[in-house]
């Protein structure tokens, strides 16, 4: 596929992961440079065309002020939203689903590699009840939530 095509590809996989994409006007280019690291290091652990990965500031994340990272990966029709880790790490990446017990959306499993979610998928929800469903988007009650 020509360069021009797959640029075509990517922006139409940017609008449909972010109807607000507007990440090219980021003012920080330090910002921008640390999503794109994001989007291929995860494209990578996941074998998918770096095309289908785009990284937007996330709206419900922010670490010291600043947004935190959202990367959403388009497939077949699916979408697949991770953040990173740990904050603003590029060591890891949290996939982002629906918490079993009280519905928010929250990482739900840890990926370093294409097993990990694989296993997640395999298994399912339960499967995943470890360190990162402890997050303050849950529910208030929720077992799984964090008080801080």
């Amino acid at each position: 596929m020509p360069l021009a095509q797959r640029a075509a590809r990517a922006l139409t996989i940017a609008q449909a992961a972010d109807t607000a994409y507007t990440d090219w006007d980021t003012p920080n280019p330090v910002t921008r440079r640390r999503r794109g690291r994001l989007a291929r290091t995860l494209a990578a652990i996941l074998g998918v065309d770096p095309a289908s990965v785009i990284a937007t500031a996330d709206p419900d994340r922010s670490y010291g002020g600043y947004p935190g990272d959202l990367l959403t990966v388009i497939e077949d029709d699916t979408a697949y939203r991770f953040v990173p880790a740990e904050g603003f790490s590029e060591d890891g990446f949290c996939l982002l689903g629906p918490c079993p017990t009280c519905e928010s959306d929250v990482p739900v499993v840890e990926v370093n590699q294409l097993a990990d979610l694989g296993h997640y998928l395999d298994n399912g929800p339960h499967a995943a009840l470890g360190k990162h469903l402890f997050d303050r988007h849950h529910r208030p009650g929720c077992p799984h939530g964090s008080d801080d």
